[in-house]
């Protein structure tokens, strides 16, 4: 019988190498200036990605290649949804939002799996200033939602994109970012509602196809705005959360009812920039953003440990049971397949190193010293509170050792910077606080 025993025990052990989970980025992703906002497939092999940067790629082999279908400058691609294989839908940001950006339509379509995109013109309703988030419901209804700082708009198609109906986000909405719908009538808008130092993180739910919307989480004293939706089933979900600057901690949002209600799960003290969230099943997930600062959860967000994942990550995208994928600044692919590996590849390399600026809290002037390994690109970026790159300060090849920067800043308020250094498509992120004369 004790033979038997260890005979079983061993074979138990095999079993459980053997169908390992792991995360590991994908060698020939596009490398984003900044990062790959969304994310879309239609099944573990084909899939697109945009970014506001104007680039559309797809691949057909799970990630393996892509191809760049889409560059226009001008526009930021900051969501994106297929029906098909034919079939998808790419939001635009829109101005006075991403400084780049000068293009005023909302919406693009392709037909024909997104060799040719042309601009959704048949928009009934007033015209969102721009969208955050897209969920496709089936081939023929689609949500969309925007934007982030507002004003507020949903859209919805019911015909697979021949029109659409537009409406303003009723009061007290403010901005959105996300959507999810389960049905053509039920389904999530999540963003924020009041402006200013009274902006508060919400999520509303509607019955009715839009209709009508109810408030199923506000947040109290929390001056935040939801990000991201994730619902790896339908009776579990989590939204992350975006804590405006001076907020000294931070929640992830669960709800373990099919959205009805939601609670604050907390993620972090002190809080720090955080957009991207994925579960790939109820109680496995990550959230997080910038490089060194996204956390990983085991328990259902009841506790979060850091762990190397995407830089600037922003969506985490669930196929099936074995395959996910997630985008930041490179697509990495989730896989719990028949070969034992621990892939989640470690963001810093031996040598390289970032400082903590000094002096730090600085008033005008601070400096950023960094080590590089061996000779290689250099990218030094400073990006503000919420995350959006300001100044590249380095971007040139530099010799093997120790570096430094001076950066001179003027702001009439206090602030907190992040600084990233990419060295070979490797990052380390540290943030720097400014205080007012």
């Amino acid at each position: 019988m004790k033979k038997i025993f260890i005979v079983f025990f061993v074979i138990l052990s095999i079993f459980n190498s053997c169908f390992s989970q792991s995360w590991n980025l994908l060698p020939n992703s596009p490398i984003a200036s900044w990062r790959h906002d969304d994310i879309s497939f239609i099944n573990a092999d084909t899939g697109w990605v945009v970014n506001v940067d104007g680039y559309i790629y797809k691949t057909t082999d799970g990630g393996n290649n892509w191809n760049n279908q889409l560059y226009q400058p001008n526009t930021s691609f900051r969501c994106v949804g297929f029906a098909n294989k034919n079939k998808g839908w790419a939001g635009n940001l829109g101005i006075g939002n991403w400084s780049p950006t000068v293009d005023t339509l909302p919406l693009y379509q392709t037909n024909d799996g997104g060799i040719n995109w042309f601009p959704a013109t048949n928009i009934n309703g007033p015209l969102p200033k721009g969208l955050c988030g897209i969920s496709v419901v089936s081939d023929s209804v689609v949500y969309a939602v925007g934007r982030v700082g507002g004003p507020a708009f949903i859209i919805r198609t019911s015909n697979g994109g021949q029109s659409w109906s537009s409406v303003v986000a009723p009061s007290p909405i403010s901005s959105l970012v996300d959507c999810k719908f389960f049905s053509k009538d039920t389904g999530f808008i999540a963003g924020s509602v009041g402006t200013g130092n009274l902006e508060r993180a919400a999520i509303y739910y509607t019955t009715n196809g839009g209709q009508s919307w109810q408030p199923v989480y506000t947040a109290t004293n929390l001056r935040a705005s939801c990000w991201k939706l994730n619902f790896p089933s339908r009776t579990f979900g989590y939204s992350s959360v975006e804590v405006w600057n001076g907020q000294d901690s931070m929640p992830v949002l669960k709800t373990s009812n099919g959205g009805l209600t939601w609670t604050e799960k907390l993620f972090s003290i002190p809080q720090y920039w955080s957009q991207g969230i994925g579960f790939v099943n109820d109680t496995l997930g990550w959230c997080g953003a910038n490089p060194g600062q996204v956390k990983k959860t085991s328990d259902g967000g009841n506790s979060w440990t850091t762990t190397p994942f995407v830089a600037n990550f922003n969506r985490l995208r669930r196929i099936n049971d074995t395959t996910a994928y997630a985008s930041g600044q490179r697509i990495w692919k989730y896989s719990k397949n028949s070969t034992l590996s621990m892939n989640e590849i470690s963001p810093t390399l031996k040598g390289l190193k970032l400082e903590q600026n000094y002096p730090n809290p600085f008033v005008e002037k601070t400096i950023i010293k960094y080590h590089t390994p061996k000779t290689g690109q250099v990218f030094l970026k400073l990006y503000d509170w919420t995350g959006r790159p300001i100044r590249t300060m380095v971007n040139e090849v530099q010799s093997e050792g120790w570096h430094e920067v001076e950066i001179s800043l003027q702001y009439n308020s206090d602030a907190n910077f992040y600084y990233s250094l990419n060295f070979e498509g490797l990052f380390v992120t540290k943030k720097a606080i400014m205080i007012k004369k």
